[in-house]
């Protein structure tokens, strides 16, 4: 069964095959019914999503070649559709990188403030189970259930690098789990500064 995202497993290989049924109007013009491309793995890794990114852009651009092409011929001239907004995934990773740095530090900074400005330990006790509620949250994080700022969050840290992507395109959905991992990454690390590792 194929995703909103064009991907499915080969029947007989099980590699992951990018596959996008071209519309009917527009085969004539592309010149075949379906778009396809092997992503070289059996698993979603971030080679192969580097891989399916640059496969749908191309075919993204390919219909929508056809689709200026398709309206030039009805309409004279038409006009071009909006710009799609390319993701880069190499500039996603290294955004999150930083994002981690950032956010380990910035972590670092409230938990050292919390221990050397108060005697007792509720504050710090109550800084843990905060932690402990955001890992909870993305440990249980669907495709469906999304914890609360996590896609503003996500959106924060593709800004360091400087891409601005909106909140409701589709690759989101393909850069929650990689966003989610490196934020796992950061509790991981500031729990174990919370618990004096």
């Amino acid at each position: 069964m194929e995703s909103i995202f064009h991907l499915r497993h080969h029947p007989k290989s099980g590699f992951l095959q990018y596959r996008r049924v071209v519309p009917k109007n527009l085969r004539p013009i592309v010149g075949k019914g379906t778009i396809t491309a092997t992503l070289g793995s059996k698993v979603l890794d971030h080679a192969a999503l580097i891989r399916w990114v640059e496969i749908d852009r191309d075919a993204q651009r390919r219909l929508d070649d056809a689709r200026r092409k398709l309206a030039g011929q009805i309409a004279g001239d038409g006009g071009s559709p909006p710009e799609p907004v390319f993701i880069d995934i190499r500039k996603c990773v290294i955004a999150f990188s930083a994002w981690k740095d950032r956010e380990i530090g910035r972590q670092s900074v409230r938990l050292y403030g919390l221990a050397g400005a108060i005697d007792d330990r509720d504050l710090l006790t109550d800084f843990k189970i905060e932690i402990e509620g955001i890992r909870n949250s993305l440990a249980a994080m669907t495709k469906m259930i999304v914890p609360p700022d996590f896609d503003q969050r996500l959106v924060e840290a593709l800004g360091i690098v400087g891409m601005s992507v909106p909140t409701d395109h589709l690759i989101m959905n393909a850069l929650r789990p990689l966003f989610r991992d490196t934020w796992i990454e950061v509790i991981k690390v500031v729990q174990g500064l919370a618990e004096g590792r």
